[in-house]
Parts: structure tokens; sequence; C-alpha cells
């Protein structure tokens, strides 16, 4: 109800005073709109841990202890604040895809590989912002691994299979496998569309398919 009248969805309204009691005691848990606050809470966890480990994609079972306003009645064991970090980033990246890039299709198909295939709620404008001011964030690693082509590009660096630099996300570093990677996906026809299309307007790659070709 107090939610309810927060947000306009009932015929009632909250007294300031009442709005001022409930926002003094969020760092007791409460929050006006739960789906979207934990997540931003968690999105927080996330983004300390990024910067401490130099990469935005810790593994799975990455667990994190969260505090009060990341406790979930749901959540597995006696911790019910505690949550993993690499199913977190894993579900952000696949509802963004569904959100903002679902003309691409799904990455993966497998129905066995239930984060990947998470629908949930749209992400929101709130979440996107968040996850952004991540440093080196990115939402697919293939435009990721593309950033650092580009800046491979930009200094004169000419990528071979084995190249391996060191700078961006520990992740990105390997960018000569992963070109290499891509070229053999593109030569047989098994990119996917947003792979494909990052591809298309990378800088560079077309010549790098020549030299690494000769």
């Amino acid at each position: 109800m107090l939610r309810g009248a927060y947000t306009g969805n009932r015929d009632l309204k909250l007294d300031k005073s009442v709005i001022k009691s409930l926002d003094s005691i969020k760092e007791m848990g409460w929050m006006w709109d739960p789906n979207l606050e934990t997540s931003l809470e968690k999105i927080k966890f996330l983004s300390e841990w990024c910067k401490v480990n130099n990469s935005a994609n810790p593994g799975r079972n990455t667990v994190c202890e969260g505090n009060l306003r990341t406790y979930s009645l749901k959540a597995k064991g006696e911790k019910k604040s505690a949550f993993d970090l690499g199913g977190l980033a894993i579900k952000l990246r696949s509802r963004y895809r569904n959100t903002f890039l679902a003309s691409f299709g799904r990455r993966r198909e497998k129905e066995s590989v239930k984060a990947y295939m998470h629908k949930g709620r749209e992400l929101s404008s709130q979440e996107v912002q968040a996850c952004e001011q991540i440093p080196g964030w990115y939402w697919d690693k293939c435009g990721g691994s593309a950033r650092v082509f580009e800046e491979c590009n930009r200094q004169g660096i000419k990528i071979n299979n084995t190249l391996r630099v060191d700078f961006d996300l520990i992740e990105l570093r390997g960018i000569g496998n992963w070109a290499k990677h891509m070229k053999k996906k593109q030569k047989e026809n098994n990119l996917d569309p947003y792979e494909n299309m990052i591809l298309s307007e990378l800088e560079g790659w077309t010549e790098y398919l020549e030299y690494s070709s000769r």
C-alpha cells in the first residue's frame, strides 16, 4: 500500500513526513521499488569487484556477501543477502540483449544454460547507466574485444595470432586469439548477427584479413 501510494498507483497520498521517515531507514533495507533498487545495489558491489580485479567478467560462483538491501528470501543458503556476482553479470548482459538488441537474436540457444536464457524484466535506463559507469564495462565481449582491436590499430600494433596486449581489461588482452577466432568464424559464415555487425564497422578489420592471410 505504501509503495503503491508513493508511485501513484493508489488513490492515496503519503504525507511528506512518512516519506522522510521511510527514506531514513533505507540502509536498514527499506526500498520503494525493490526490484530496481536491489538490482542497483548489486551493481554497486559488481562495480567494486570490477575495479579491484581489472575485469568486467567475474567467474561463476564469485560470492558477494551483500547487505540488507540485497536480502532475498529466495536466496539459497543461510546468508540471504549473499549473491553470485558472476551470475549477476551474465543476467545483466542477457537482459540488455533482450531489451536493446532483440533484433540480433539470442547469443546462445541452449535451454540448459539458464543464465543465458534469462528473460526477466527489461533492463531499465538506471541499470544501464550504473553498469556503463563501471570502468571498461562491455555489454558483449565481442564489442569489448573490438575496442581493444581498434586501440591496437590506433597505436600501429600489428595483430598476429599470439598477440597479447598489456592494456584494457584482463579478459580482453588476448586480442590475437580473438581476431583469429573471428576470422575463422567469418570464413565459415558462423558469425552471429551482432558479431557480423561489429566486424563490418570495425576500423582496420579488412586490412587485418588481408595481411593475416599472406
